[in-house]
C-alpha cells in the first residue's frame, strides 16, 4: 500500500553501525522505525508506540482514553518504553535482566509492532496481524519481553505486543460506575482498537487480526472472546496454558478497594464509603505507595484480577459460555504437559528434593478442589469427595516422589478439564483446534521429572530456541511459528512438514493434536486424558450438585492460596440444614453417590485407581481437614518454605495463580 512506502531513508550511527530506518504516516503523527539485519533476514521494528493518553493522574483507575490526531508531529520508534508499574523486587530479580529499557512507570500504555522488511510492501495484500497478550498473573511481565521478529519473518505476518496495565493499578474497582475495574482488560481494548484504525499503514490487514497469548494473555484472550466490547476488533484466537473459565476472578472488588484506602489512610475501612471520595483519594496517592498497599493486601488477600463488571464482562464466563454469548472466532486452545511446575517454582525444596510429603500432598490436594467452590461444604460431602480424589491420585507406594508427581498429575488433569470444557462449548459455533505439548525441551532448567513445564512453549511460538536447541526442537519451532501464522492467515493451522491434518476439536470425537518433535500422524489423537477430566468436569461436581445444589466455578487450574483466599473464611458444620433433608435421606443420597461413583471407577480405566483395596492409607482424613482450608488463618501458619506441618498449606503459593 502507499502509505507504508518509507518517506524517507536515512543512515544513523548507533554503536558505529549504520541503521536504515523508515518511517509510517498514521493519524497519531509519524513514526520512525529501523531495520534490523537478522540471519533470518530482515524486519523493521516500530517500539514504544502510545497507543493511548497516559492513565495518570484522573485517568487512574479510568478507561484508557484515545489519543488525539497528531499528524505533523514525529515520534522515533526505536526504543522499548517502560513497563507497567509491578511489585518492584520481582520486577528487578526476574524480569528486568532480559529487558532493554529496565524501567516502570505509570505512563506504560505501549506497543511495539514487528513487520518483515523483505515483503513487496505496495502489493495490494496487506499482511495479517497478531497482537500478543503476555502472561504473568495480572501482576507482572511487559509486552517488550517478545521479540515478536522471528515470528513475522518466519510466518510472513505483522506481530505486535503491548503494555496493559497491572495488578492494583490495572484492576482495583468499586462495584459501581464510579470504579468498574478491568482497566488492564480496556487497555487491550484500546490498543485492538488502535491496531483496527493504524495497521494498514504499517502494512498489515485490520479484517484479518488474530488475538494471542499465554498464560494470563490466554486467559485475556478469552475473556476478549465473551466481550460485547471486543467483537468485530479480531477474527481469530489463540489461547496457550489458559481460558476464560479459568478461576481466576476477583469476587470481591470493592473489599479490596477498602482495604487498599485503609492502608493509605484514604478511609476508615468502612464498606459504605462513598466510592467518589475513595477514589479520589487514591487517584492523588504517590505510585509507588499504592504497589506497596498492592502487595501488602494480595499478601493477605488474593491478587487483583478480572472481575464482573456488567460493562466490559458482563456476567459469569461459563454463564455466558454456556449460552453462547461469545464470539464465534477461529480458536486454538491448549497446554503443557506439566502446567503444574509453575506451583513448585517458590518450593524449591520439594521441586528439586526428594519430593512432598503426605501431609503437604493431602494440603495442597485439598486446595485443588476448594478452589472451586464458592463456600465451605457440608462434611458429609468433602469426605465423599476426598475419598473420591484420594482413590483416584493417592500413589500405591508411600514415596515422596510419587506424591510430588501424582500431586502434578492432578494440576495437568483440572488444566485439561477446563481446556475441554470450554472447547465443547466453542466448537459448537465456531472451529476449535485442541493441543497438548508434550516435550521436554534440552534446555529445560527443571528436574527430569517435568516435561513440559508452564511456559515452555515460549522459546517455541517466538523462535527462541532456534539458537540453542536441538536439531529436532529447531524444525519444531519453524514448524510452530509456521503453523500459527498459517492459522492466523487462513484459520489452518496444519504443521506443514508432519504431512497431518489436525482436526477441528467437536464433542463427539474429541480430537487435538500432541505437539512434540519429530511429529507424525500418531500425533493426531483422540479424548486427552479422558479419565482425569471426567473426575473434574463430571464425576466431583455431579457429587456435590446432587447433594448441595451448589455449582463449582468450572475450574482449579490456579487455586493456590491467593485464589482459595477468595472463598468465604467460615468452616462448614455437620447438620442437616446443610442437606435440606432428613439424616436418613442424607445418608441414603450419600449411598447413591457413592455407587454412582463406584460404577464409574469401574467402567472407566483411567479411574481404576477408586475400586483399590481399603487400608488405613487410604482411610480419608478428618471431615474437618478439607474444610478447614477455607480458614484464611490457615494459610498464614507456616514461616519457612522448607518446613511443612500437617495440615498446613504452603504460604509461598504465589505460583499457583501464575496463570
Amino acid at each position: 500500500m502507499e502509505s507504508i512506502i518509507p518517506a524517507y531513508m536515512a543512515i544513523l550511527l548507533v554503536s558505529s553501525a549504520s541503521v536504515l530506518t523508515e518511517t509510517v504516516q498514521t493519524k497519531y503523527g509519524r513514526y520512525i522505525g529501523f531495520i534490523e539485519d537478522t540471519e533470518y533476514g530482515n524486519v523493521t521494528q516500530f517500539l514504544g508506540i502510545p497507543y493511548a493518553k497516559p492513565p495518570i493522574g484522573d485517568r487512574r483507575f479510568s478507561a484508557p482514553e484515545a489519543l488525539t490526531g497528531q499528524e505533523n508531529v514525529t515520534f522515533d520508534a526505536d526504543h522499548f518504553k517502560p513497563a507497567c508499574e509491578q511489585n518492584e523486587a520481582i520486577f528487578n530479580n526476574i524480569y528486568a535482566p532480559h529487558l532493554a529499557n529496565k524501567t516502570m512507570s505509570e505512563d506504560c500504555l505501549y506497543l511495539n509492532i514487528y513487520v518483515p522488511s523483505s515483503v513487496d510492501r505496495t502489493r495490494q495484500e496487506p499482511l495479517a496481524v497478531m497482537i500478543w497478550l503476555h502472561g504473568g498473573g495480572f501482576q507482572f511481565g511487559a509486552g517488550s519481553l517478545f521479540d515478536g521478529s522471528r515470528l513475522a519473518l518466519t510466518g510472513d505476518v505483522i506481530v505486535v505486543t503491548i503494555n496493559y496495565r497491572l495488578g492494583l493499578l490495572g484492576f482495583l474497582g468499586t462495584e459501581d460506575t464510579v470504579a468498574r475495574g478491568n482497566w488492564g482488560l480496556m487497555d487491550q481494548l484500546r490498543a485492538l482498537e488502535w491496531v483496527q484504525i493504524n495497521i494498514e499503514h504499517f502494512g498489515g490487514n485490520p479484517g484479518n487480526v488474530t488475538l494471542f497469548g499465554e498464560s494470563s494473555g490466554a486467559y485475556s484472550v478469552g475473556l476478549h472472546i465473551l466481550s460485547p466490547l471486543s467483537r468485530g476488533l479480531f477474527n481469530r484466537a489463540i489461547s496457550q496454558s489458559g481460558s476464560a473459565i479459568m478461576n481466576g476472578l476477583n469476587r470481591r472488588p470493592r473489599e479490596r478497594a477498602i482495604k487498599v484506602s485503609q492502608y493509605l489512610n484514604c478511609s476508615s475501612g468502612s464498606l459504605s464509603q462513598s466510592s467518589l471520595s475513595l477514589v479520589w483519594c487514591l487517584r492523588h496517592a504517590d505510585v509507588k505507595d499504592l504497589v506497596k498497599a498492592d502487595g501488602s493486601i494480595t499478601s493477605s488477600l488474593a491478587p487483583f484480577t478480572p472481575t464482573v463488571d456488567g460493562y466490559f464482562l458482563p456476567k459469569e464466563p461459563f454463564d455466558m459460555i454456556k449460552q453462547g454469548l461469545f464470539s464465534a472466532v477461529d480458536y486454538i486452545i491448549g497446554m503443557n504437559s506439566d502446567e503444574g511446575s509453575a506451583t513448585l517454582d517458590t518450593l524449591p525444596s520439594v521441586l528439586y528434593g526428594e519430593g512432598m510429603n503426605r501431609a503437604m500432598f493431602d494440603t495442597f490436594l485439598s486446595q485443588i478442589f476448594i478452589g472451586s467452590y464458592p463456600s465451605p461444604l457440608p462434611a458429609r460431602v468433602t469426605d465423599v469427595v476426598w475419598s473420591t480424589l484420594l482413590s483416584h491420585y493417592l500413589p500405591d507406594d508411600n514415596n515422596m516422589a510419587d506424591y510430588r508427581r501424582r500431586y502434578l498429575d492432578a494440576r495437568r488433569d483440572v488444566f485439561v478439564a477446563q481446556t475441554l470444557q470450554y472447547a465443547k462449548h466453542h466448537s459448537a459455533k465456531a472451529d476449535c483446534f485442541v493441543y497438548y505439548f508434550n516435550h521436554r525441551s534440552s534446555r529445560s532448567q527443571y528436574p527430569d521429572y517435568i516435561r513440559a513445564a508452564h511456559s515452555d512453549d515460549l522459546q517455541f511460538v517466538f523462535g527462541r530456541i532456534l539458537n540453542v536447541g536441538t536439531r529436532e526442537e529447531k524444525e519444531l519451532s519453524t514448524e510452530w511459528m509456521g503453523a500459527w501464522a498459517s492459522f492466523a492467515k487462513y484459520g489452518n493451522p496444519n504443521f506443514s512438514s508432519s504431512q497431518i491434518d489436525w482436526q477441528r476439536y467437536s464433542e463427539s470425537a474429541r480430537s487435538y493434536l500432541e505437539i512434540t518433535v519429530n511429529m507424525s500422524e500418531s500425533n493426531l489423537k483422540t479424548r486427552l486424558l479422558e479419565g482425569g477430566s471426567m473426575l473434574w468436569n463430571d464425576v466431583l461436581p455431579g457429587i456435590v450438585s446432587m447433594a448441595t445444589g451448589q455449582r463449582q466455578q468450572v475450574s482449579m487450574v490456579a487455586s493456590g492460596p491467593g485464589m482459595v483466599a477468595l472463598r468465604h473464611s467460615m468452616a462448614a458444620t455437620d447438620s442437616d440444614k446443610d442437606w435440606g433433608m432428613s439424616t436418613q435421606q442424607a445418608e441414603e443420597v450419600m449411598l447413591s453417590l457413592i455407587l454412582i461413583v463406584t460404577f464409574l471407577v469401574v467402567v472407566c480405566a483411567a479411574l481404576v485407581r477408586m475400586v483399590c483395596y481399603v487400608d488405613k492409607k487410604r482411610v480419608p482424613p478428618s471431615r474437618s481437614f478439607v474444610n478447614e482450608a477455607y480458614d484464611l488463618k490457615v494459610f498464614h501458619k507456616c514461616s519457612n518454605v522448607d518446613k511443612v506441618r500437617a495440615g498446613c498449606p504452603h504460604k509461598s503459593m504465589e505460583s499457583a495463580t501464575k496463570l
